[in-house]
């Protein structure tokens, strides 16, 4: 019968612990995908809110430049 052939020791744990990091770094990854998705879709829903604000604003003001600090509305410059 013909000896067994194996790893070191050192080998093996080296090995386990490489392997092992690369399953928790394929997790955190899918993760982020996770994650970023759900912040692509909240970026979304936040452009769509502005353009609901924007046509509200247009609808009661009418074409106009708002001052975001000072909320001050002024005519739109309309280009000829």
């Amino acid at each position: 019968m013909s000896e067994v052939k194996k790893l070191s020791e050192e080998q093996l744990t080296e090995l386990n612990n490489i392997i092992k990091n690369l399953k928790y770094l394929d997790s955190q990854i899918a993760s982020m995908r996770v994650e970023e998705s759900r912040a692509v879709d909240a970026y979304k829903q936040l452009l769509d809110q502005l353009e609901v604000q924007k046509e509200t604003i247009r609808n009661e003001h009418g074409d106009v430049e708002i001052d975001l600090t000072t909320g001050e509305l002024k005519e739109s410059k309309q280009e000829e």
